[in-house]
């Protein structure tokens, strides 16, 4: 079988930053897997954070390595990568919504109809 030297130079300079996107992420994910299955835990983070660095870093890694994650889910040996767990999808813990700003800073909602009726007759 002979290759022409396109081929070869492509599969040389291709071939290590590939090997070492796909080593980089078998060791992060294992290491997360360890230290998942030592909480008791589905879902594993690349990296264990307290700070908000740690927390963008593990997103990035997410999204760096979300190819290799969407093929060991679909071969089934892989898992979920897990999110914040004090957060629910709204936003960061450590940032305070507009919304919820607005909500904090506001007077109460004056009574309703049907309040004020209640209160009415009361002495």
């Amino acid at each position: 079988m002979r290759y022409r030297l396109r081929t070869l130079l492509i599969v040389l300079a291709l071939g290590p930053p590939f090997l070492a996107y796909v080593s980089s992420y078998l060791v992060l994910s294992r290491r997360g897997y360890a230290a998942s299955d030592a909480l008791g835990v589905k879902g594993f983070y690349f990296v264990p954070y307290d700070t908000l660095e740690e927390k963008d870093a593990n997103d990035r890694y997410r999204r760096f390595y979300r190819p290799l994650i969407d093929l060991e889910l679909f071969l089934g040996t892989g898992r979920v990568p897990a999110g914040d767990p004090t957060w629910a999808g709204d936003g960061p813990p450590w940032e305070v919504h507009r919304e919820q700003q607005h909500l904090m800073n506001r007077d109460p909602p004056p009574p309703t109809a049907e309040q004020s009726q209640a209160t009415a007759g009361q002495p």
